[in-house]
């Protein structure tokens, strides 16, 4: 399936910095521009715990409009694609969810919610396959089956990076993806009923106590116990139908306060729910005496 560009819209965030959202279809023709409510866009990842093998992310898309833009609201899984950059740089990917679409005849103008979700979050609607239906022994590596399921969830591969933690190895060989293999039967019941894909994944992360995230432009499996450190992690590439290993590289992740986030609300609220200690931190613009 093809996506053509079909709206965009081009505005500033409070901070100067320049957005850009594209919104694809299926269908080709012209561009053009929609107009954004003043809270134009929110992303927004959930995760139980830290220790959650996927994280997912959603985005709503609010628009102001006098049009009748059925076209980009469709029951298919993989009709509308949508991407937010921020400054040039791709900041947030994914579908828009299959979902009604209603619109007053009385009012000029009207207000529409496009909400959509990331390539991960496609992982639990789509049941697995087997990557070779004629191999009777079907067994692969995990990254063989990881793979496999990013292919289903982004079949265009909108996203051609992967990074995954090499602090975990097997043998002293590092890239512990490539060298752990399971048997895809173990993905079926008896009655050969299929796990989601999402149930596949988390239960190959689980075992190696790593979370899976899908950020920017890139998969990140990463540890958790790693997300203020600098380590090295096995870059993969997309390309030519298949995932391909690059040179090692290093990533650093770091920790920033609620002050260096950035809070624009004096109500505004930063809470961990659901962590082993409980910990809720509450932000306002008051300066501290």
């Amino acid at each position: 399936m093809s996506h053509y560009l079909k709206y965009y819209s081009d505005f500033k965030d409070r901070d100067n910095n320049s957005l850009r959202l594209e919104i694809y279809t299926n269908t080709n023709g012209t561009a053009s521009e929609v107009k954004l409510l003043s809270d134009a866009m929110s992303i927004e990842y959930s995760a139980d715990s830290i220790f959650q093998p996927l994280r997912t992310s959603g985005a709503s898309i609010n628009i102001f409009t006098e049009d009748l833009l059925t076209d980009i609201f469709s029951g298919g899984r993989f009709d509308t694609l949508v991407k937010i950059y921020r400054n040039s740089a791709l900041f947030w990917t994914g579908f828009a969810t299959p979902n009604i679409y209603s619109q007053s005849y009385v009012k000029q103008w009207d207000t529409l919610t496009l909400e959509c979700i990331d390539m991960l979050a496609q992982l639990d609607k789509i049941d697995y396959t087997y990557i070779n239906k004629e191999d009777a022994v079907g067994i692969f590596s995990f990254m063989d089956v990881i793979s496999h399921c990013i292919d289903a969830a982004d079949p265009e591969h909108v996203i051609t990076d992967m990074y995954v933690d090499n602090s975990i190895s097997l043998d002293s060989a590092d890239a512990i993806l490539d060298n752990l293999y399971i048997k895809e039967r173990n993905f079926f019941d008896e009655k050969e009923e299929p796990e989601k894909l999402s149930e596949v994944v988390s239960a190959m992360l689980m075992y190696l106590g790593l979370t899976m995230i899908q950020y920017k432009s890139a998969y990140y499996i990463i540890s958790a116990d790693k997300l203020h450190s600098t380590y090295n992690v096995a870059h993969y590439t997309y390309s030519s139908g298949s995932w391909v290993r690059q040179t090692n590289t290093s990533l650093t992740y770091t920790v920033r306060t609620p002050n260096q986030i950035g809070l624009s609300d004096a109500d505004a609220v930063v809470s961990l729910d659901g962590v082993y200690n409980k910990v809720t931190v509450i932000g306002n613009n008051n300066p501290l005496a």
